[in-house]
């Protein structure tokens, strides 16, 4: 009988202690929940740093759009580039305008005799200047990844930070084939069979 209680007692403990557990996670949970909602419910440095009143307000949009190179519809939906205020993708540096183009999937095998073969699918990130010449571009530059696929060792892909290594790599020759304007391969697929 001694030993009932004492189990019995020894399991209340752990479900108290469980209980107890529990409701302190769920309370951090709420306070982190709080306090990041708080965080981005800030005002942009856009909308802080303009001046109010009704007429500065349509000269700041029009400087800004100015820089922007949109003639002032820098928050034009329309254009794709969300409300005035939403933040833009942290891969998109702040400056020229930038679009993104998807590029076939790249299916080619690596160096070697009995080399694996390896697909890539992935986006260009170019300056939205580049437009006219996109499709060219990017044809140009996926073929020069083919060709540079098939001079990378298996084993310069699958060691530690390989695949990191090579994508800094792909990106350094879309930047060099076109002369700049390429800002960033997004790689979305990566197959290694």
């Amino acid at each position: 009988m001694a030993d009932a209680k004492g189990q019995k007692s020894g399991s209340m403990g752990l479900i108290i202690g469980l209980v107890i557990v529990t409701a302190v996670a769920g309370a951090a949970g709420a306070g982190l929940g709080l306090m990041l909602s708080s965080k981005s419910g800030k005002p942009d440095q856009h909308a802080a740093a303009a001046p109010k009143g009704g007429d500065s307000a349509g000269k700041h949009d029009a400087v800004e759009g100015a820089k922007h190179g949109d003639g002032g519809k820098h928050g034009d939906t329309a254009a794709g580039h969300g409300k005035h205020g939403a933040k833009p993708a942290p891969a998109v540096p702040a400056g020229p305008d930038f679009k993104v183009v998807d590029i076939p999937p790249i299916t080619t095998n690596l160096e070697g005799e009995k080399a694996p073969w390896v697909r890539i699918e992935g986006q260009l990130i170019y300056q939205a200047s580049a437009a006219p010449e996109i499709a060219v571009l990017s044809a140009k530059i996926v073929e020069d990844f083919v060709v540079y696929l098939r001079t990378v060792r298996p084993a310069h892909v699958t060691r530690p930070g390989g695949l990191q290594s090579l994508i800094e790599d792909l990106n350094e020759r879309a930047r060099l084939r076109s002369g700049g304007k390429i800002h960033q391969l997004v790689v979305s697929g990566f197959i290694l069979e």
